[in-house]
C-alpha cells in the first residue's frame, strides 16, 4: 500500500466567516436587546458588541469602515462600562458574575471587531 496522505478540509478563517455571519450576528444582538426590554435586567453588553461587530464587518468601503468604527467603538465601550457599574452595585454574587461574564464577552467581541477592521484597513489602504 502506498502512503496515502489524508487531506483535511480547509479551516474557515475569520476572513471567510465574519462577512457571511455579520447579518446574523446583528440580528442576534438586536433580538437579545429586544428580549432584555421585555424581561428587564437581561445583560446586553455582549448583544451590543454583536451589533457593533456585525455593523463594522458589513461595511464595504474604507471611509465607511472608519465611520463605523468611530460610531460603534464608543457604543461598545459605554455598554461595557455601564454594565460593570451595575455589576459593582449588585448584591447577588451569581448575578454579579453573570453581568461580569457578559461584559467580558463584549470586550472579546469588540477586540475581534477592532482586529478585523485593522486587518481590512491595512489590506485595503
Amino acid at each position: 500500500m502506498a502512503n496515502a496522505q489524508k487531506t483535511k478540509a480547509p479551516v474557515a478563517s475569520t476572513e471567510d466567516f465574519l462577512p457571511r455571519a455579520a447579518p446574523k450576528l446583528m440580528l442576534l444582538g438586536v433580538s437579545i436587546v429586544m428580549i432584555a426590554f421585555a424581561l428587564k435586567g437581561v445583560p446586553i453588553a455582549a448583544a451590543i458588541a454583536l451589533i457593533a461587530l456585525g455593523g463594522v464587518v458589513v461595511v464595504k468601503r474604507v471611509p465607511s469602515l472608519v465611520l463605523a468604527l468611530v460610531l460603534y467603538t464608543p457604543l461598545g465601550v459605554l455598554a461595557v462600562a455601564a454594565q460593570m457599574q451595575i455589576s459593582l452595585r449588585t448584591a447577588s454574587l451569581p448575578w454579579r458574575l453573570a453581568l461580569t461574564a457578559d461584559a467580558a464577552l463584549a470586550i472579546l467581541l469588540m477586540l475581534v471587531m477592532l482586529r478585523h477592521a485593522g486587518e481590512r484597513l491595512v489590506r485595503d489602504a
